[in-house]
């Protein structure tokens, strides 16, 4: 979720499945994929049908339950110039 916080696919942007998961290791993927299926369903990532495949992209109503998120806010603390970057 992160990834897709950091490029700022928030609400009509939005990005392919293969794209989000960029960056696990290939033996991963497929957990990777089961975990953004059930982020979808939990309603924090919202699906986009599109001619290519699904594309996704987070929910901005749950931005607020996003940016409260242990790791989330970890890594901002962690990092301050990112959370500028993310307008939190």
């Amino acid at each position: 979720m992160f990834n897709l916080l950091s490029h700022g696919y928030v609400g009509k942007k939005h990005t392919p499945v293969v794209n989000a998961c960029k960056g696990f290791p290939k033996h991963e993927i497929y957990l990777v994929k089961e975990e953004i299926d059930n982020l979808v369903i939990e309603g924090y990532l919202v699906p986009k049908p599109t001619g290519h495949g699904l594309d996704v992209s987070i929910n901005p109503h749950r931005l607020a339950k996003i940016k409260n998120l242990p790791g989330i806010k970890k890594i901002l603390q962690m990092n301050p110039y990112l959370k500028g970057r993310l307008n939190f």
